[in-house]
């Protein structure tokens, strides 16, 4: 008669995980692992804590792409300003969009994966992450998290305020921020995001007299004949400013009328300066600032961040 043979450890099942530690390890997935950090420690062969090593492997590899992304960025803005032939003899914008866009659609997929492996208490490894898991530096990630979740908080508070103290509507505004939303594409709180120093000097400066609003012809014309400080987030080449409609050139400003109230404008639009006679003409007796060439998004939001408070605050 044979003894039953004995079983490795490796041989025996895993507990079924319970409601708490797979829930962990599904939210695990969508950044929180430093909140739960001090359980997983305790709990280090749970299964979410091994869910959570996958997490801290999968957003090593999305900062990774998000850090290559901005150097991309910073990179061909460099280029945009100190060869402009050399940018414009390639699509750089495009490629760039097009090889980024398809290296997060492939991290979603895993993400997703690595979701449903969690769902269903799999203890299963996603590939390539493995191992990026097991190495003691991938848990640093967690530090990153902690620092996004700030910045999306904060960044979420800055928003709701400036569309609070920029409402989109027809009174009449001191102050009017435009902006090209393409078609509806940008929502509407990232450039309250974007242009809220400018926002809350104008509040400042004029209280509830501000507007943020989408470009178009329609309003642009609207503000020269109400606004003081106007700022005009377009794309533009040297015919004029660059709508969804068609261009608008300093003779469409002309022939709106009269904006004797009009002090300052910034145009945002790539080689507006191709008309900058025109432009000053058209706006006067405005100051206006106009770009000389091509012209990155970093630099004007560097101006809305830094400059254009001072600028309002001295009108």
């Amino acid at each position: 008669m044979t003894e039953p043979e004995s079983k490795t450890p490796t041989d025996i099942p895993d507990p079924a995980p319970g409601g708490m530690d797979r829930a962990v390890a599904v939210l695990v997935y969508f950044g929180l692992s430093p909140f739960f950090t001090p359980r997983l420690r305790r709990r280090h062969d749970s299964l979410a804590a091994h869910h959570a090593r996958q997490s801290d492997a999968l957003f090593l590899l999305l900062y990774t792409i998000v850090f290559m992304f901005i150097a991309t960025v910073a990179a061909l803005s460099v280029l945009m300003l100190r060869s402009r032939a050399a940018y414009d003899a390639g699509s750089y914008e495009a490629w760039t969009l097009s090889v980024f866009r398809k290296l997060l659609i492939v991290w979603a997929v895993f993400w997703v994966y690595g979701v449903g492996l969690a769902l269903f208490g799999s203890r299963a490894e996603l590939p390539w992450c493995g191992g990026i898991g097991r190495w003691r530096g991938a848990v640093a990630v967690r530090v990153v998290l902690t620092l996004t979740w700030l910045l999306v908080i904060a960044g979420g508070a800055l928003a709701a305020r400036g569309l609070a103290l920029a409402p989109e509507n027809a009174a009449p505004a001191k102050a009017c921020l435009l902006y090209e939303d393409v078609d509806g594409r940008y929502p509407r709180w990232l450039f309250a995001l974007g242009y809220y120093p400018a926002i809350e000097a104008a509040h400042r400066r004029w209280g509830e007299e501000i507007s943020l609003r989408r470009l178009t012809r329609e309003n642009l014309l609207k503000a020269t004949g109400e606004a003081e400080f106007l700022f005009i987030g377009s794309h533009g080449m040297a015919e004029g400013i660059l709508l969804m409609s068609g261009f608008l050139a300093p003779a469409d400003v002309r022939g709106a009328g009269g904006h004797p109230k009009l002090r300052y404008v910034y145009l945002a639009g790539c080689d507006s300066g191709a008309l900058k006679k025109d432009w000053e003409e058209a706006f006067a007796p405005a100051q206006v600032v106009t770009q000389a060439g091509l012209t990155p998004l970093l630099q004007h939001l560097g101006w809305l961040w830094f400059k254009a408070p001072k600028e309002i605050k001295g009108m």
